[in-house]
């Protein structure tokens, strides 16, 4: 649940060879160390406000249950912004912003063996993932 991002294309270039090196937190660490629960896999679907109540949907049985709440706070994260380029949405372009990205985009080197790659961005993760190319190519 809690990963280090700026990592990713250290993992994607091979410096980080452990997978697993790359997750901080786990919902059970995160309730063992901050006493906080976690819960992957479960979407909010509405707010009561009135009540202080949440309905929340589990995402693998599609069950779903009520919490209560003193405060709320949303942080339902972000998206990386994907620019309208034509032919932009094919298999060999991805974004970078989590593992599953990271997956797909080694599934795809290993699977196509590209010789060039350009990158997109000049955020930290987009310069990190330039300086790691070079391993890949």
């Amino acid at each position: 649940m809690s990963f280090a991002n700026c990592g990713l294309p250290y993992h994607i270039g091979g410096d980080i060879k452990d997978r697993s090196k790359l997750l901080l937190q786990t919902p059970e660490s995160f309730l063992a160390r901050f006493n906080v629960d976690v819960r992957v896999m479960n979407e909010v679907v509405s707010i009561n406000r009135a009540d202080k109540t949440v309905t929340i949907k589990n995402l693998i049985d599609g069950s779903k249950y009520t919490e209560s709440y003193d405060f709320l706070l949303l942080s339902p994260g972000a998206a990386p912004f994907i620019p309208a380029i034509a032919g932009i949405d094919n298999p060999l372009t991805h974004s970078l912003r989590n593992i599953p990205d990271m997956d797909r985009i080694i599934q795809t080197i290993q699977t196509n063996k590209p010789k060039h790659a350009t990158v997109v961005g000049g955020g930290f993760i987009g310069l990190e993932m330039m300086e790691h190319s070079t391993n890949l190519v």
